[in-house]
């Protein structure tokens, strides 16, 4: 028999509920679960954790899963039940440690929550957060509840405000803060193995005279191209930034001294013999460029680039479309 009490809601709404003490109805596929907490969309799964006094070998096996669960991973119930729990997800990125956090956790009843991708049945994979939490629910105890939270999308936005954070919003490279922070990092590496860093200074020529004439839309789109020819221009592996401006920063690590870091000087300069299109007329212009080669123990950035800026000015100064060496001290 069923017993119901209505209830009428802020909006003047009557509905009927059921009455205290007679647990609400389930859906077929939770029927023979034990009462699930509220989780909206996330999956759960429901396992009864290892016996107290049994072998140290054994695991927890599922006792059912959420519809949830079922939409994301396209298995039946009864092709979950009995099984390891962690056998369920496709988890291809979890490390040791993590998984065998959430074994410790499953057979312990510890609460544990770990952060790893899982690929459910769409194929994609998806940054997910699995919590484990002890359960005596509805009665039941000796049970964990394994929810499968979606975080993609907060990841998603912590990743792009991060990548904004360090790059340039015109051209995608890499920002001068971020060029420094990575400069910094190639000359530790380069001074401990004995090895250089070439830096090329490189400026676009006459770029203040491009946006006078054909307005600033013209001068970012100048700009994107530009670092297009940049980024083919060096090698995989490659350090390239825009430091601001129409300035650009190229750094590499050299094998010998002086020879990659001019190879990569003349193909930038080859790549502007091709003139830079933009809506209703194609730009022709050169590119001026400042190398300056580290000592093997120089591990400052700024000191490097001041010297690739220098031989800049003496590039720009001797007629532009030129790549000038800093002096002997760092060539």
């Amino acid at each position: 028999m069923t017993h119901e009490n209505t209830v009428v809601d802020d909006e003047g709404t009557r509905r009927e509920t059921p009455a205290r003490g007679h647990p609400p109805e389930r859906s077929t596929t939770e029927s023979s679960l034990p009462l699930l907490p509220p989780g909206g969309s996330d999956a759960v799964i429901i396992a009864r954790m290892a016996q107290p006094g049994s072998d140290a070998g054994t695991r927890p096996v599922v006792v059912g899963v959420n519809d949830p669960f079922i939409a994301a991973t396209g298995l039946r119930q009864d092709q979950t039940t009995g099984l390891d729990p962690l056998s369920l997800l496709r988890l291809p990125e979890l490390t040791a440690s993590a998984e065998a956090s959430l074994r410790h956790a499953m057979q312990h009843g510890i609460d544990t929550v770990v952060e790893t991708r899982w690929a459910p049945n769409d194929g994609g994979l998806s940054w997910v957060e699995i919590q484990v939490h002890a359960a005596d629910w509805n009665g039941l105890d000796n049970h964990t509840i394994i929810t499968i939270r979606d975080v993609d999308g907060e990841h998603r936005s912590h990743d792009e405000l991060a990548h904004a954070a360090t790059h340039d919003a015109l051209t995608q490279l890499s920002n001068r803060t971020h060029v420094l922070h990575q400069l910094r990092s190639m000359l530790v590496d380069a001074a401990a193995a004995r090895e250089h860093i070439g830096v090329l200074f490189v400026d676009l020529d006459h770029f203040k005279l491009v946006n006078d004439t054909f307005g600033h839309h013209a001068g970012d789109q100048l700009i994107q191209q530009f670092a297009d020819r940049l980024r083919n221009g060096v090698r995989a592996g490659d350090l390239i930034g825009r430091f601001g401006g129409d300035e650009f920063i190229v750094a590499c690590r050299l094998r010998t001294a002086g020879d990659d870091a001019s190879i990569a000087a003349e193909r930038i300069l080859a790549s502007m013999r091709q003139p830079f299109e933009v809506p209703g007329r194609q730009i022709v212009t050169s590119a001026s460029i400042g190398l300056a080669i580290s000592e093997l123990d120089d591990t400052d950035p700024d000191g490097l680039i001041q010297a690739a800026n220098t031989a800049l000015f003496e590039a720009k100064r001797l007629g532009r479309g030129r790549v000038q060496a800093f002096g002997s001290r760092r060539w």
